[in-house]
């Protein structure tokens, strides 16, 4: 073994132990590059969560401003609706003052108007009671010719005097029922039915349709005998030569007189004139001015014969007419009700015993 061989033999220990060194380098390298890999996407996944959560926080402070901006605007208009109800409660509070007032008045005249009649049992009560029914069914009778309202008031009046249990009020209820008799026997007049009836009528005014003009039958003249051999020959040359002019003109004859047709404007205010006629007979039905009711009907049927053609809606209607003609609605007139003198016959009797009983109590 030379010298140089010798300095050589030791040296190969040495490149033996780096390679492990080396080993250890990559993959001390690869790891890293692993964690910087890793870490990177780490950092981007970060990044990505944290923008959501932005945008997220984002939508919530704009969804926090709309609620704000609604609460708000609900606060100004609840405020609103506030300033308003206090208002009316001000405003009705103000009106049940008035109310309360007026009560208050009306119950100082009430017991004012007690201490003037002298009222001191029920009893009293009840004559005045009835002697107020007996009143107002005297006006209705008399004044609004309601008799059925005025038969009404006088059988409350009645039970109130019943209930008296006194039988020196027995001749005041014999004339109280008298008075009913008397109401029962006249006679009943619906208005309120004519009005009505009237007013159907009137709708059917469109319906009626004008008279058109009627020509009378000419006479022809094309009916004379034939002339005869024994006429002659004059009498049959003249019948040729009347026969060769009416070839040129004609002439034909018409017995009566011929009314001529309405323009249609004019027609149109005849339907308004008749449905005004029939409208006038309403209003004296409702106030029982029969005259005028009985007028008005009569000039709407002789319009009616007179204008319109014959057919079964203008016969319909004048039978209807007719049939309202009638029915008088004339005001009945009553005589005066026996019950109104003896009930206040009977008030003054009872005022004056009291006043007479407070006297002596002095």
């Amino acid at each position: 073994m030379t010298e140089e061989q010798s300095k050589q033999l030791p040296s190969q220990p040495k490149s033996r132990s780096t390679k492990p060194a080396l080993v250890l380098s990559g993959i001390a390298l690869v790891v890293t590059i692993a964690i910087a890999g890793y870490g990177w996407t780490l950092l981007e996944k970060t990044q990505q969560q944290l923008n959501e959560v932005s945008a997220q926080a984002s939508q919530l402070a704009s969804q926090l401003s709309s609620a704000q901006m609604q609460a708000s605007k609900t606060t100004a208009q609840l405020n609103q609706s506030l300033d308003q109800t206090q208002g009316e409660l001000n405003k009705s509070s103000s009106q049940t003052r008035e109310v309360l007032s007026r009560l208050q008045a009306d119950t100082q005249q009430l017991h004012q108007r007690l201490n003037e009649l002298n009222i001191h049992d029920l009893n009293q009560w009840r004559l005045y009671e009835a002697q107020y029914l007996i009143h107002i069914a005297a006006r209705k009778a008399w004044l609004e010719n309601d008799i059925n309202s005025a038969k009404s008031l006088l059988h409350s009046a009645d039970q109130s005097i019943s209930g008296l249990k006194d039988p020196s009020y027995i001749p005041l209820r014999r004339t109280i029922s008298d008075d009913i008799n008397h109401l029962d026997a006249l006679p009943e007049v619906d208005i309120e039915g004519i009005v009505i009836k009237i007013d159907s009528l009137r709708e059917q005014i469109q319906q009626l349709a004008l008279t058109q003009v009627e020509l009378p039958k000419a006479q022809s003249d094309t009916d004379q005998p034939s002339p005869t051999e024994t006429q002659g020959w004059l009498i049959s040359l003249k019948q040729t030569w009347h026969r060769f002019i009416d070839q040129f003109i004609t002439v034909r004859r018409r017995e009566g007189d011929v009314e001529p047709l309405l323009a249609p404007q004019q027609s149109w205010y005849l339907k308004q004139n008749l449905q005004l006629q029939l409208q006038q007979a309403a209003l004296a039905a409702e106030r029982r001015q029969n005259d005028l009711y009985q007028q008005s009907l009569k000039q709407a049927i002789d319009w009616i014969n007179r204008y319109f053609t014959h057919n079964p809606a203008s016969e319909h209607l004048v039978r209807s007419l007719n049939e309202l003609s009638e029915t008088p609605v004339s005001a009945v007139k009553l005589q005066q009700l026996g019950s109104v003198a003896e009930i206040d016959h009977i008030i003054t009797q009872l005022g004056q015993s009291t006043s007479q009983v407070q006297e002596n109590n002095q």
